[in-house]
């Protein structure tokens, strides 16, 4: 595929496949599509910024009459929201550190394969690893979404 000078167009959760073949990721992004001129690494990089810049655009004044707000209104549900932020706030933590140390191994993987070169047993046994990890990818991330 990567020798092919067309167009394609792909849905992938592989970000093996994603970083060896795409030089451009259009993503639908607040009901509409935004297009990213690079990779995946890229395409990371440029979400960091944006949200660098949303974060920054927040006055902090505005931030404490709202939270000042919120907090009367739900003065009675006060402890049992931060209990439930709390542990959601945990179980997100948890699952993106899951997710970064499984996303490491498979890069860690896909170098050893790259190193592996003809050894085909080797080859083997590493694809089978990163098949069980992209499962285990796959899972975090179903869980995480729910």
């Amino acid at each position: 595929m990567s020798d092919f000078k067309g167009t394609v167009f792909f849905i992938s959760h592989d970000r093996y496949f994603i970083y060896k073949i795409c030089e451009r990721i259009v993503a639908i992004e607040n009901f509409k599509f935004t297009s990213y001129n690079g990779n995946y690494d890229f395409y990371k990089r440029e979400k960091d910024k944006q949200t660098a810049v949303e974060l920054q655009s927040i006055s902090p004044s505005s931030v404490k009459i709202e939270h000042r707000q919120k907090k009367n209104r739900n003065l009675n549900n006060t402890n049992s929201r931060i209990e439930e932020t709390a542990k959601s706030n945990s179980d997100l933590a948890r699952l993106e550190l899951r997710m970064k140390t499984v996303e490491d191994e498979i890069k860690d993987i896909e170098s050893a394969m790259e190193a592996a070169g003809s050894d085909y047993e080797e080859l083997n046994r590493l694809y089978l690893k990163k098949t069980e990890l992209n499962r285990e990818l796959d899972s975090i991330l179903d869980e995480w979404v729910n």
